[in-house]
């Protein structure tokens, strides 16, 4: 008896996955466009099992050229997992999301996205900065539920930075963490011209405070410690503490809980 209960669930489980081979992709995109707010999916094609995208748009912001597969083992489990390829506008990347089929929470895993900054600045939020240069970031995970982020861990780097024009720093990284509505963020030098030493909170609201130490790598780049005394207050004979605060637009899309 036990052994034929067995068999009868083994075949359901083999009947359900395979409907997933043969259900259109379009159907599920509906699901999650109702979802998720502010989603909109176009050019669907494939399967719910896999398949591509011509476009996701959230709030405003486009991404291009998507590909997914969906893993047949994580639905036993009670979540739809998918890995994703993006290749949109100079925006590339890939990683895991799991969407729990049982409630409304949403996992990114093992994300990796890089892109220019002056391309993307205005989505960001940070387009009044005047920035420059080239972001990676490595997201070991996101939590979003009820279309807020509840939780974050990750690494960015931001490779050849540069402010206004007129500051060079080399490669600074931000060891990233989000929990209870506050967004905070170590920063190192990556051995470039700058070094640096500080950290960076943002909240939910916009606020943001950030505190650091500057100094210039090289003692005789007095062009360097010249604008580096521009952005705060000298300490000693090199070193520049920078504490400021203030508020920036963040997008719609980034609502931190």
């Amino acid at each position: 008896m036990k052994s034929r209960i067995g068999y009868a669930l083994i075949f359901c489980g083999i009947y359900a996955l395979s409907l997933l081979a043969i259900v259109p992709a379009s159907f599920v995109s509906e699901e999650l466009e109702e979802r998720v707010e502010g989603l909109t999916l176009y050019g669907v094609k494939g399967t719910a099992w896999s398949g591509e995208l011509q476009a996701l748009e959230i709030n405003g912001t486009r991404l291009k050229n998507i590909e997914w597969s969906l893993s047949p083992f994580a639905l036993l489990l009670g979540n739809a997992q998918l890995q994703f390829i993006l290749n949109s506008d100079g925006l590339q990347g890939d990683g895991v999301v799991e969407v729990g089929l049982l409630g409304g929470l949403t996992t990114l895993r093992d994300v990796d996205i890089k892109f220019p900054i002056e391309k993307y600045a205005q989505q960001l939020g940070v387009a009044d900065f005047d920035l420059s240069g080239n972001i990676e970031l490595n997201l070991y995970h996101l939590t979003y539920q009820d279309n807020l982020i509840s939780g974050l861990s990750g690494v960015l780097v931001w490779y050849e930075s540069g402010i206004s024009g007129a500051l060079a720093m080399g490669d600074i990284q931000a060891e990233l963490e989000q929990s209870d509505g506050l967004l905070t963020a170590v920063l190192s030098d990556r051995g470039g011209p700058v070094k640096l030493n500080g950290d960076l909170s943002l909240q939910g609201s916009g606020h943001y405070q950030f505190n650091s130490i500057l100094e210039a790598r090289d003692n005789s780049d007095l062009s360097l410690k010249q604008t580096l005394r521009l952005m705060g207050r000298t300490v000693g004979d090199n070193r520049v503490e920078v504490n400021t605060k203030g508020q920036v637009a963040l997008p719609v899309w980034i609502k931190l809980g």
